[in-house]
């Protein structure tokens, strides 16, 4: 094969970097992936703790992602499905809300519900129904405006904006006041009113580990730092030097070995997730559990074996996005003290709590696919990530994917 003697290193093992290297194997390379980190997965990673799945923060992968289902093996994930919607707590009582056209248990809940008007509905119905309508192309090419004014150009009322709708996008996009593109907005829409968000039966680490295990051709050096990157040369801590003809960044913006002014001003939003043990399941579905109060530190919840299963009791997951002063046992407690107040869910144990200062890069033009010029850093350092298209998995794949063209593209003129 024409790649055979060229030598490709990719730093970093994530989900963009896990995609270039099986594409530049079809292309007949042999890549070399330099992780700092024990495993792949950037950060798609899960734990293993009492019996049960932890994953470093509330992940989900949207089924309709058109790169998860040209990259992945979705049966063989054996994901496990979110219900349609969302029960949301106000004023400590439980209201289902979701897509009646998928999942009949919803209709007479939403339709009698006091989150929405009718108006309110009806503009839910015939959103999901016009995008649904609506290829990739027109909304990435739309002009951008705020979720929050996005919505408000909708007619939604200010009760489903901040009961249902401002909660439940702020758990996706991790921020409380939906700054995020419209883009993206009406992107995650199309792809739940055409798919479902799941987690794969093993946590979201099933997902890198799936890829890991397709390339045949590709070497690993896991616990390997990178201190330095110069002219096509890799150094790394130690002393030790690997020379490369290309050298793929997919390690993120900020990180030691990424030296363009464009990648360090890429801002970050962080996100905190608290495990804890339960009783009971107040839920008892796997659906998203949504606390709109602004008073309250936590977002959202669910509960893992509710969603994934287990023979060890039940295990409650909670997300935090708003900025908060709470540290430690403060910050436990709190969650804790919010939970039963808004949702009732009684006794909680505390397991493990995830603090990600870096859990989806804040990205301003939003695109589907990244620009292959922002991605060329010069001529045999090529840049590869989420942060350069959308922050999703379906924005890492396609980096991946558009890095890999480039390398070998270049490599092949030589």
């Amino acid at each position: 094969m024409m790649g055979e003697n060229k030598q490709v290193v990719i730093i970093g093992a994530g989900i963009s970097g896990l995609i270039c290297a099986l594409e530049l194997e079809r292309s007949g390379y042999a890549p070399l992936v330099i992780e700092q980190s024990d495993r792949v997965g950037g950060r798609v990673k899960t734990d293993l703790m009492d019996g049960h799945l932890l994953d470093h923060g509330f992940q989900v992968l949207l089924t309709e992602y058109p790169a998860a289902k040209e990259y992945l093996d979705l049966d063989a994930l054996n994901l496990k499905r979110f219900l349609p919607g969302a029960i949301i707590f106000r004023h400590g009582k439980p209201y289902k809300f979701g897509d009646p056209l998928r999942d009949a248990t919803f209709l007479l809940p939403t339709m009698l519900s006091s989150i929405g008007t009718l108006k309110d509905k009806m503009i839910v119905h015939q959103l999901a129904k016009r995008l649904r309508q609506t290829d990739l192309e027109e909304i990435f090419n739309r002009e951008e405006v705020t979720t929050m004014e996005y919505l408000i150009s909708c007619g939604f009322s200010e009760t489903i904006i901040s009961h249902f709708l401002r909660p439940f996008f702020a758990g996706i996009f991790l921020e409380p006041e939906l700054r995020t593109s419209s883009r993206m907005f009406e992107f995650v829409y199309k792809m739940f009113a055409t798919g479902y968000a799941a987690i794969p039966e093993k946590g979201m680490h099933a997902i890198p580990a799936q890829l890991k295990s397709r390339l045949k051709k590709t070497t690993f050096r896991f616990n390997t730092h990178v201190k330095d990157i110069d002219q096509g040369r890799i150094h790394l801590d130690g002393g030790e030097v690997i020379a490369a003809d290309h050298i793929v960044i997919a390690s993120g913006p900020g990180s030691p070995d990424q030296k363009t002014s464009a990648s360090q001003d890429i801002a970050w939003k962080s996100s905190q997730t608290l495990y804890f043990k339960a009783d009971s399941t107040i839920l008892k579905a796997p659906i998203i559990g949504l606390i709109p109060d602004k008073s309250s530190l936590v977002n959202h919840f669910h509960y893992v074996t509710d969603l994934l299963g287990s023979g060890h009791g039940h295990l409650l997951s909670a997300t935090i996005v708003r900025d908060h002063d709470f540290t430690g046992e403060e910050l436990i407690e709190q969650a804790k003290a919010d939970l039963s107040k808004h949702a009732n869910t009684g006794s909680l144990e505390f397991i493990k709590s995830y603090v990600i200062p870096r859990s989806l890069p804040d990205v301003r033009n939003i695109r589907y696919s990244p620009d292959p010029e922002a991605m060329r850093l010069d001529g045999s350092t090529t840049l590869c990530g989420d942060y350069l298209a959308n922050g999703s998995l379906n924005g890492a794949m396609e980096s991946g994917r558009v890095a890999a063209e480039i390398v070998a593209g270049r490599l092949k003129k030589g």
